[in-house]
């Protein structure tokens, strides 16, 4: 070889736009080439593999002396002629007789060289066994590979390369704050070069933060949008992305055809999957979010795609980065980025399969709502509280799917009806009225028609709606005493209870509830009913002045629930209990009872129950004497409305405790002493609100022990790093960027280890990690 030959330092391209963020994925690269001569760059299309490949081997010039050699493989076809264009793209002669694998390892033989193969993808076989042979024939070499999948060499370091981070959509931020955030970053980047004057400022960050939220980060995707700043402003952008597909089709006429438009760029990863892949990438699109493989089999298998090829396939579309995989409560869940789902659901309505698999879709969520229900009254409670709240999205698009067919009307009466409890004790109680009022006004008859009526009743009137509720809980329980359905009869009648107490008659809600308990326990198996009529029952009798009743009554209700393993019902066990002894002026213990009935409500999310139990904590407190809690905890209150759209109780009873504590508070407190505590609880969050109710005061503890956190032998070697960064102070979407994962996957870490070690906030947890650590020096655990 000519010494001039020696000389050369390769052929990477100028870039002509700056690189934005990514200093992580930087110098994680940096960190795996020391340590393996293959790293190879994986994602789906567009979330920046190749520009993040170029400024690493830009910055790497100095480490490779004898070149850093940038080879494009996005416009070759032909296998075969992949070690020419390698040789090519080097510079090098054509040696007739020789094989141009060998004339590349003979050149690169010696030399220490960084060889970038960009966009491998569609020849993964040929540049497998390229690389392969390259890296056995010569000592020094180094590649640094792109694909949307790994190329399953010996030796080979994959990393995943992720989307940007965004923002919340709904997080006010000042622009200097959103441009921390790389998508924003780099939206604001790239629009300063087609609109000269653009700003980020405090009227357009929401609409550009948006954006980067919808576009879930997505680099070319972003760039697309931006390119559509010179016709319509960042507001009219976010809201023509329900058709992001339709919109974002004008790219850089330099830009490969692939990257020009984004479905350009998801038709190239379509193509690059067989027929079984592509059938199953447009089937899973039916789902909204996350689901795991029993839903996929359930749902997706059959016909193109047989039973026993569904689990190989959905492993080729994680390796193709066409599906997410996400470990949730030891179990392994996947998701599609929405970009790719829509491209999904396109395909899926060319094909004319769209309604089989929806019906599939809606039957498969359906049986798990039955599920629950059934076991709802069992001690897998929270388990399936946290499943159903994990397939909420889910759950909401077999109720759509439902509601958008004429023929679905009991499906979806029946659906909305059976996740009663969810909707109430997750925190989704507006949500189960809309979807509930929609399958109402669409008539019908039969037990569906029955269970919505009943379902519609209960959940109105534990929003306070009470003319609704007593309307539907009267159509109920006709309906049902025309059919001979005993037990909707009783619900309704239950429910008719229920509607009585809050409206000042006491007397007769009582009576009502004796009827209804006659029946519920005169069955061979316990009803849900039950378990609903008799903490009720606690609550109506303090509601009406008899207070050693609503006690008396308390140890059946606890052993009921402690034999059945329910946690939620008792619940509102300690809430009536806590009530009554604030009744008999033992304020201490009163607070005992309600927070542990709070502590239990948090773990569920029952947001209309932590209200109902918060404010008649303030009481107790005022009863005790402490005026700025009880002023702060008001304010929470009222927080806790305004933010889950909670009115207040029509009761006599509720708005007369309101009125009485609030004249004891201000009693207490000066005007402006009040004020400043109420302004307190109404700027915390929810999880800061349980935690100050929860906390420590002149009131004694619970004399029921609250189960003490398992050790760390619970969490998983990633859930413990998780926790190590939230005893460092670190946000979730600040562990999200350092650990390099998606924010939604950290927020689920964190739940589940707080779930597992039995905190409810994150400051318990962060306490907890220093308790451990410090143990761990003095070389013991803490219980």
């Amino acid at each position: 070889m000519a010494r001039r030959d020696r000389d050369r330092t390769g052929n990477l391209p100028p870039q002509l736009t700056s690189f934005i963020g990514r200093r992580r994925e930087v110098a994680e690269v940096k960190r795996l080439q020391s340590a393996a001569r293959l790293v190879t760059l994986t994602g789906m299309g567009g979330v920046g593999k190749t520009r993040l490949a170029l400024h690493v081997a830009q910055q790497a010039r100095r480490a490779f002396p004898d070149g850093v050699w940038l080879v494009q493989l996005d416009r070759l076809r032909d296998e075969s002629l992949l070690a020419h264009a390698v040789a090519e793209a080097l510079h090098l002669p054509e040696q007739p007789g020789k094989p141009p694998a060998e004339v590349l390892a003979d050149y690169l033989r010696g030399r220490r060289s960084l060889l970038v193969l960009d966009n491998c993808e569609h020849l993964a076989d040929a540049a497998a066994d390229l690389v392969n042979r390259l890296l056995r024939a010569v000592a020094d070499l180094r590649v640094l590979a792109t694909s949307r999948e790994p190329l399953d060499v010996p030796g080979e370091t994959a990393l995943a390369v992720q989307p940007l981070p965004t923002p919340e959509p709904d997080r006010p931020l000042r622009p200097a704050e959103a441009l921390r955030f790389d998508a924003v970053s780099l939206f604001a980047e790239r629009a300063r070069a087609v609109v000269d004057d653009f700003e980020l400022t405090e009227a357009n960050q929401a609409a550009v933060a948006q954006i980067c939220h919808l576009l879930e980060g997505l680099p070319l995707a972003i760039e697309l949008a931006v390119a559509r700043l010179p016709v319509l402003a960042p507001e009219q952008i976010r809201d023509r992305l329900v058709n992001r597909l339709g919109l974002l089709t004008r790219g850089s006429r330099t830009a490969p055809a692939r990257q020009q438009t984004l479905r350009a760029c998801i038709d190239w990863s379509y193509e690059l999957c067989g027929q079984t892949e592509q059938v199953l990438w447009a089937r899973l699109s039916v789902f909204a979010r996350e689901f795991d493989l029993d839903a996929a089999e359930q749902v997706c298998a059959g016909g193109k795609v047989a039973a026993e090829e569904l689990v190989d396939a959905v492993s080729s579309l994680i390796g193709k980065s066409v599906l997410v995989r996400e470990e949730q409560d030891a179990t392994v869940r996947y998701r599609m980025l929405e970009t790719l789902r829509e491209y999904g659901a396109e395909r899926l309505a060319e094909c004319a399969e769209e309604d089989q698999i929806a019906r599939r879709h809606r039957d498969y969520y359906t049986t798990l709502a039955l599920r629950a229900e059934a076991a709802w009254t069992g001690p897998q409670q929270l388990h399936w509280a946290r499943v159903l709240t994990r397939d909420h999205a889910n759950l909401q698009a077999a109720l759509e799917h439902c509601l958008r067919e004429p023929t679905d009307t009991a499906a979806a009466q029946e659906l909305g009806a059976r996740l009663w409890f969810f909707w109430v004790a997750c925190g989704f109680l507006r949500e189960g009225r809309y979807y509930l009022d929609r399958a109402l006004a669409r008539g019908g008859t039969g037990r569906e028609h029955r269970w919505a009526l009943w379902a519609g009743a209960f959940l109105a009137g534990s929003h306070n709606d009470l003319d609704v509720a007593d309307a539907l809980a009267e159509q109920c329980h006709a309906e049902a005493s025309a059919s001979n359905d005993q037990q909707l009869r009783t619900y309704a009648a239950e429910t008719q209870g229920m509607i009585l107490a809050l409206r000042g008659e006491p007397g007769r809600a009582v009576d009502r509830m004796r009827q209804c308990l006659t029946y519920y326990r005169g069955l061979d198996e316990t009803d849900a009913g039950l378990l609903r009529t008799l903490p009720m029952l606690g609550v109506i009798l303090v509601m009406s002045g008899d207070l050693d009743a609503a006690l008396a009554l308390a140890p059946e209700c606890r052993e009921l629930c402690e034999r059945l393993g329910e946690r939620w019902q008792l619940s509102y066990v300690d809430y009536f209990v806590g009530l009554s002894l604030r009744g008999k002026n033992e304020p201490a213990r009163a607070v005992a009872h309600l927070r542990a009935a709070i502590e239990t409500k948090h773990r569920f999310h029952d947001v209309v129950g932590l209200v109902m139990c918060i404010e008649p904590l303030a009481g107790a407190h005022a009863d005790l004497g402490e005026g700025a809690r009880t002023a702060q905890l008001l304010g929470a209150v009222q927080q806790l409305r305004h933010m889950f759209g909670l009115p207040a109780s029509e009761s006599e009873f509720h708005s007369g405790e309101h009125q009485r504590i609030d004249r004891e508070v201000r009693r207490l407190l000066a005007a402006d002493q009040y004020e400043q505590a109420f302004r307190r609880g109404q700027a915390m969050g929810l999880d800061e609100i349980v935690a100050y109710a929860r906390a420590g005061s002149q009131a004694r503890r619970h004399p029921e022990p609250i189960p003490e956190p398992r050790t760390a032998d619970a969490l998983t070697p990633r859930e413990t790093q998780v926790a190590e960064l939230v005893g460092q102070g670190l946000k979730n979407r600040d562990i999200a960027t350092r650990l390099v994962i998606a924010t939604r996957t950290a927020e689920s870490h964190v739940q589940n280890i707080m779930t597992k070690l039995g905190f409810v906030n994150r400051a318990q947890l962060a306490a907890w990690i220093t308790a451990r650590n410090a143990s761990d020096r003095r070389g013991k655990m803490p219980s």
